[in-house]
């Protein structure tokens, strides 16, 4: 015998509505680490070898930069690499 108003059993919609949003975030999340630590990895390998690349130049502690690679830099004691 058929029952005409049987309802299927299965999760709710809303439920499933979250578990996407949940998967979207997460993506969302590992692109924005995935892009963003790409230069920190290279600033750490060129500071640790004591290095000031290209656009950057070695300028007295105290000025104001752009952007900044700190590290132990034999020749140049009390300076930092700068990007001004």
């Amino acid at each position: 015998m058929l029952y005409k108003n049987k309802l299927g059993q299965g999760l709710p919609i809303s439920t499933i509505i979250i578990a996407a949003l949940g998967i979207l975030v997460l993506v969302v999340l590992g692109v924005i680490f995935s892009r963003g630590t790409g230069g920190f990895g290279k600033d750490i390998t060129s500071a640790g070898k004591g290095e000031c690349p290209a656009p950057y130049t070695f300028q007295p502690i105290g000025t104001q930069c752009e952007d900044v690679l700190y590290g132990n830099f034999e020749d140049h004691p009390n300076e930092i690499c700068c990007k001004t």
